[in-house]
């Protein structure tokens, strides 16, 4: 990475993960309005799976901003190693590194919900078929 890389390149994705938490944040909420209306008609099997539908989103939430101050930081970071410690810019290129694998663990996370999600929305459907 050059030496201009080592602070700019962490503040480039910043602005896309901010987004990403944004969007989570609504999923993770329009999830807690759910299960208080799965819980008022004591729907159990939906609750189990709203329930591992937060573990994953809080999951992703967590890893998200745990990204944004590895990478602020890693841009911090950067910038001082640049201009007074040039042999230690390996650490903030392995704190970028930790930033971007924390962005993916995230993301495989919001898969996870989407499946989950898909599968919630199959047993409705057969529900709904059985009911009539």
């Amino acid at each position: 990475m050059g030496s201009t890389g080592l602070w700019v390149a962490p503040l480039l994705l910043i602005p896309g993960v901010g987004l990403l938490v944004l969007s989570t944040a609504a999923r993770f909420g329009q999830l807690h309005e759910e299960v208080h209306r799965q819980q008022k008609e004591r729907h159990s099997r939906a609750i189990q799976y709203l329930s591992r539908r937060a573990h994953l989103l809080h999951s992703a939430l967590v890893s998200f901003h745990v990204s944004i101050a590895v990478l602020a930081f890693s841009s911090l970071l950067g910038t001082l190693l640049n201009r007074w410690f040039e042999t230690l810019n390996w650490i903030p290129e392995g704190m970028t590194f930790i930033g971007v694998a924390a962005i993916t663990y995230a993301a495989i996370q919001l898969i996870r919900d989407s499946r989950l999600l898909f599968t919630i929305f199959l047993d409705d459907v057969e529900g709904e078929a059985s009911d009539t």
